[in-house]
């Protein structure tokens, strides 16, 4: 009778190591798609900003701005087209 008992609670044990390691493999599974979803919307959200910030400092130096405004704007155009074709 002691054998029955210590073989039930070895396979319940096994079954209940098993689907711990199994939720937790789906739920890392579900939190990196949730990860990823979550990263493209902020590259987005930062392409715009980058677009809206081209925007003003495009402004600026029609206004005659010069300087600080030439550089930023040569810079933002550089690396918003480095990063186009990657």
């Amino acid at each position: 009778m002691i054998e029955l008992i210590l073989t039930a609670s070895a396979i319940v044990g096994a079954i209940t190591v098993l689907s711990t390691a199994a939720v937790k493999i789906v739920r890392f599974w579900l939190d990196q798609k949730h990860q990823d979803r979550e990263i493209d919307r902020v590259k987005t959200e930062m392409g715009v900003i980058c677009y809206g910030v081209l925007a003003c400092l495009d402004g600026l130096k029609q206004m005659g701005c010069d300087g600080n405004v030439t550089q930023a704007k040569n810079d933002l155009e550089k690396h918003l087209n480095k990063n186009a074709h990657q």
